[in-house]
């Protein structure tokens, strides 16, 4: 077998598993190849992703905010901020990070001026609090 024919077979299987990988994932997020985190190409990246999972981005869904802070004061300061915008939200320990997360959520439709302005805003947040804005997902609406 020729080195171009065994290259062929290598990016066919590559992509096979690539798209099963993205079959069995219900949430996307925002791939390590993706605009940074935070900014609106980051976020067009993650709303391209989510309509070639088969998400409708006219039904709502649940979106869910990612904010790490160094202590659950603090986190516990921006989850009363992100009720402010009308998010609901938790604070736990960051799951094997020495941080404490505060995850915002919200059911809504995700469309590119309401998620570029809560990342906006959570970004700003994050930053304001000494923190980590993290990105944010959803779930595929069908």
């Amino acid at each position: 077998m020729s080195i171009a024919f065994k290259g062929t077979v290598l990016v066919i299987l590559i992509a096979c598993v690539a798209a099963f990988v993205l079959r069995r994932n219900r949430d996307v997020k925002v791939s390590p190849l993706a605009g940074p985190i935070g900014s609106e190409a980051g976020d067009l990246q993650l709303l391209q992703q989510l309509r070639n999972a088969g998400a409708d981005l006219t039904k709502a869904t649940e979106v869910n905010y990612y904010m790490y802070f160094a202590d659950s004061a603090t986190a516990a300061r921006a989850a009363d901020s992100s009720r402010a915008f009308g998010f609901d939200t938790e604070v736990r320990d960051g799951r094997g990070r020495a941080q404490w997360l505060c995850l915002a959520t919200k059911n809504m439709i995700p469309e590119k001026t309401a998620i570029f302005a809560a990342t906006k805003r959570f970004s700003e947040l994050s930053n304001s609090l000494g923190g980590d804005y993290d990105g944010w997902e959803a779930a595929v609406a069908k």
